[in-house]
């Protein structure tokens, strides 16, 4: 009777036993790649709606200060007028800084209390500037088309960034399964034209498939944020493992 290899086998052999790794040759290239697209589903939505929470948590707040009268604001012909300049909202990652007398030229001089925190939001006389973990921008009102803005049409807006932070989720599975993807077809190249010197006679359809599963450490460390050459580095380890054994098997 043929044996049948479920998700579950296949997720134990590639991760626990490179020496049965001969044993996922007998499955298709394409159910191999549905595997790693399930995994990637398995690692990818917990790890992205743990952070989709955390934003909708901190959203909830920033909806209830905008809703706050003490908040009232509005734009007008690109100009900020706000009442309440200069306030400070900190929210875990994330600061927002107010100052309706403070322009984008004056930045600078704000550092000291935007720097403490990852995410920092200046919202000034003359535009926005932003610090996302070290990645800045500058938005002139004016130049950007915002002439006219007020705490309702803010709201709206903060309210529709949680359709975006679905799509996010979406498009992060989507860039795991990928990035493993391209990791195993590499590390097959590079696999295939060291069995080729060896003589070792394997296909590069089998190289591949033996590429694929050696990915499954490597997608499942992205919870931590490990990835990049350390993941190439644990693929390649598991791949010439599995190769190694498959050879002994062939020789003797």
């Amino acid at each position: 009777m043929k044996e049948k290899i479920r998700f579950i086998d296949m997720f134990k052999i590639s991760l626990f036993s490179p020496s049965n790794y001969k044993k996922l040759l007998k499955l298709g290239i394409g159910r191999i790649v549905l595997y790693l697209f399930i995994l990637s589903i398995i690692v990818g939505v917990p790890n992205s709606i743990s952070q989709a929470m955390i934003f909708s948590k901190e959203q909830r707040v920033l909806v209830n200060s905008l809703e706050n009268e003490e908040y009232s604001f509005e734009i007008k012909e690109g100009i900020l007028n706000y009442k309440s300049s200069p306030t400070k909202i900190d929210m875990g990652q994330y600061i927002f800084y107010i100052d309706a007398n403070k322009e984008l030229k004056d930045i600078e001089s704000l550092r000291n209390i935007l720097i403490h925190k990852d995410y920092s939001v200046a919202i000034l006389k003359d535009g926005i500037a932003a610090d996302f973990n070290g990645e800045k921008m500058k938005i002139n009102y004016t130049d950007n088309g915002l002439v006219a803005l007020n705490n309702k049409e803010l709201i709206e807006v903060v309210k529709f960034m949680n359709i975006i932070i679905y799509i996010g989720i979406f498009i992060y599975i989507i860039a795991i399964f990928i990035g493993a993807i391209i990791d195993a077809i590499l590390l097959s190249f590079l696999a295939f034209i060291i069995i080729r010197a060896q003589r070792i006679k394997l296909t590069y359809d089998s190289i591949l498939k033996l590429s694929i599963c050696s990915m499954t450490l490597p997608i499942i460390i992205t919870i931590v944020s490990i990835s990049g050459s350390i993941g190439m580095f644990i693929g390649g380890a598991y791949l010439f493992l599995a190769i190694n054994n498959i050879k002994r098997d062939i020789y003797i």
